[in-house]
């Protein structure tokens, strides 16, 4: 990021920064039968709350970075944008 301003502010251009997650919620295999283990079928819910808590820290964590970057940016008078990706991959 350093080095991709300072060449910007060299030439008078404008920085666009993507910010992208690291991977996203997967879509989980469907529950099992209940007659293939009541425990496991009840277990996958619970998996998948956890995979929307980390889904929520991911989110909060890459929208305070994009406004870290913005500010920085800012202090160095600089022309830009920081945009942040939330891709879905179904």
């Amino acid at each position: 990021l350093t080095t991709a301003a300072g060449l910007c502010a060299e030439v008078g251009a404008h920085l666009s920064v993507l910010i992208i997650p690291p991977p996203l919620l997967l879509m989980s295999s469907p529950p099992p039968e209940w007659d293939t283990g009541r425990a496991q079928a009840i277990a996958v819910p619970n998996y998948r709350f956890q995979q929307i808590e980390r889904f929520s820290r991911d989110v909060t964590r890459m929208e305070r970075r994009s406004a870290d970057i913005l500010k920085r940016l800012k202090a160095m008078s600089l022309s830009c944008d920081v945009d942040t990706d939330y891709c879905d991959p179904a």
